[in-house]
């Protein structure tokens, strides 16, 4: 076993680990296969007009 030093490695093998995040996830993906993706450009203009 290795220790891990970087802080963002951590906090990615923390999330990793986590059901409630693994949950998070599988619901976003299964929203993405339902209602089919968002092209980039289309998700950009979404960002910069929330508020």
């Amino acid at each position: 076993m290795t220790s891990i030093r970087d802080p963002e490695e951590i906090d990615r093998l923390k999330l990793a680990a986590n059901p409630r995040f693994q949950q998070l996830m599988a619901a976003a993906d299964r929203r993405i296969q339902e209602t089919g993706r968002i092209e980039h450009q289309a998700f950009w203009e979404e960002v910069e007009r929330s508020p």
